[in-house]
């Protein structure tokens, strides 16, 4: 067995949302367009020889040991691999923000199934990581596969989508929090809307096509969430030369896309006075990564 590993756990952002409707799981029924993103979490897993699974996270989560994403995969994962845990000791350097709609939470934990599959010898194929990771959250598995990629059913069904589109991001995460249970309950009492297709935005990220593609992006709880903040955000993006703006997920991260270097640094710095966090980011290929054993 591997002695220690670092592993990335990469942000994403949602390019397109669209919720079709209510699963009778409990789960909804969706149809999304995620990109990983080069914001990341920093995990370090160590062996331990204390026979206990140690979790230390740089900053509070807000949670319980037990409700904790990266114990629940973790404890799942020496479950299905039949393994007992003789000592484990993670750390947890947290720089993707708490209930952003980043899927911070969700790449940690996709981190930590990467992680101990190749400490313990690359028990599990990707695939299967994938769906262990899907039993503990919907947003997991992508966190898992990473890059550019169209997610349907509860959001585990998962196409890569070819994309060589380059640009900057410019991502802010007010000060407010937002319930993704509440946001969904709120699609549930949209009884009658025109659902939105992502087909031509996926084309047009296949295609390289930046016009469609800033025409392309949706997200449905845009007008679930009316959040006069989210609204104000976006019109200092566009404001401060963005293309494109849009809130991520169930938000209540907005990020503004640029083409530009120049004018997305002019943003940053703009924004970074006025708000806590705030990041310029761009595109990446993979999801969460192994860097050193």
């Amino acid at each position: 067995m591997i002695k220690k590993v670092k592993v990335l756990a990469p942000a994403k952002i949602n390019l397109g949302l669209e919720i079709l409707g209510k699963r009778s799981d409990g789960y909804h029924e969706v149809d999304m367009i995620m990109q990983s993103i080069n914001l990341f979490d920093e995990i370090e897993i160590e062996k331990s020889c204390d026979k206990e699974l140690f979790i230390l996270h740089e900053r509070p989560i807000g949670c319980s040991k037990q409700e904790d994403i990266v114990y629940k995969c973790a404890s799942l994962f020496f479950e299905r691999a039949g393994k007992k845990n003789e000592g484990i000791k993670i750390k947890v350097k947290k720089n993707i923000p708490i209930s952003a709609g980043l899927a911070g939470g969700s790449s940690d934990g996709a981190a930590i199934l990467l992680a101990l599959n190749y400490m313990y010898g690359e028990i599990f194929n990707l695939s299967d990581l994938m769906k262990i990771g899907g039993e503990i959250g919907a947003d997991i598995p992508f966190c898992i596969l990473g890059g550019s990629a169209r997610a349907k059913g509860r959001g585990t069904a998962l196409k890569s989508i070819s994309s060589n589109l380059e640009y900057l991001l410019v991502a802010v995460k007010p000060d407010i929090s937002v319930s993704t249970r509440e946001a969904y309950a709120l699609a549930d009492n949209l009884k009658i809307r025109e659902i939105k297709s992502l087909d031509s935005l996926e084309e047009a990220i296949v295609k390289s096509d930046f016009e469609n593609f800033f025409n392309g992006l949706f997200n449905r709880f845009e007008s679930l969430i009316l959040n006069p903040i989210v609204n104000d955000l976006k019109l200092e993006l566009f404001n401060l030369g963005a293309r494109a703006a849009l809130m991520t997920g169930s938000g209540p991260t907005v990020y503004g896309i640029f083409r530009d270097e120049f004018l997305a640094s002019i943003c940053y710095k703009a924004l970074k006075a006025k708000y806590n966090e705030v990041f310029i980011c761009s595109p990446i290929k993979s999801g969460a990564k192994v860097i050193k054993a």
